[in-house]
């Protein structure tokens, strides 16, 4: 979460989680409650063969650069989903049924016993990676004064009503999506914008994560909130 979705303070003893609520989601945006809009970028590595070293410091080197020239905040969430591939072996299972004495139905009842098999006594992990970026201006070691300035912004630009300030910030965080993309392209990492639907699972996933694997939202219903 970024710090102006969820803010921490600690006590002797203790830990405290404050979530600010969420207005709603729409157009690939997370509106607050309180002012200020969030978009969030799947983010994933071109290619999966190991670097050699060189190559590793050299794309190392070219995210410092990019994120050194950044001024605006934007926060890397790292996240780590529990795979079930029951789901996966019953459609290769169906599919191996409808096949009947085609010989591409061995090779389907195959696949779906070896899903299966990696499933059994062990626990597979998806590991996924998140670049939060919120239309707040300022350094991102400022990201706390930069939320309270986004708060602000009626008063700071004027007269301005809400629908000028929403198409500000949506126009804002589409710029900084693709600015973010481009960099990270430099760096052989793409960035895919989460829709909708995509927003809502993962903040759905990171509030409630046992509800979220029993039972999904149905598609669509990103902009009901609660």
């Amino acid at each position: 979460m970024t710090p102006s979705l969820a803010r921490i303070a600690s006590r002797p003893g203790s830990t405290q989680v404050m979530h600010v609520g969420i207005d709603r989601i729409a157009g690939g945006v997370v509106w607050l409650d309180r002012g200020g809009a969030h978009a969030v970028l799947d983010v994933r590595a071109t290619s999966g063969a190991p670097r050699v070293p060189a190559a590793q410091e050299a794309a190392v080197m070219s995210l410092g650069v990019f994120l050194n020239a950044l001024d605006y905040p934007i926060q890397f969430l790292a996240r780590s989903y529990p795979v079930d591939l029951g789901g996966y072996a019953a459609r290769f299972e169906c599919a191996a049924a409808q096949l009947g004495d085609d010989p591409l139905a061995e090779i389907a009842w195959d696949h779906a016993a070896l899903a299966r098999r990696l499933t059994r006594g062990q626990t597979l992990v998806q590991h996924c990676c998140f670049v939060a970026v919120s239309d707040a201006e300022g350094s991102p070691a400022r990201v706390d004064a930069s939320s309270r300035l986004s708060r602000l912004w009626p008063l700071a630009k004027g007269r301005r009503d809400q629908s000028d300030r929403e198409q500000h910030a949506s126009h804002t965080l589409t710029a900084r999506c693709e600015e973010i993309a481009r960099g990270l392209a430099r760096c052989d990492v793409s960035a895919q914008r989460l829709d909708d639907d995509a927003l809502r699972d993962l903040l759905y996933e990171a509030w409630c994560p046992e509800l979220a694997r029993t039972q999904p939202l149905p598609r669509g219903s990103a902009g009901r909130t609660p």
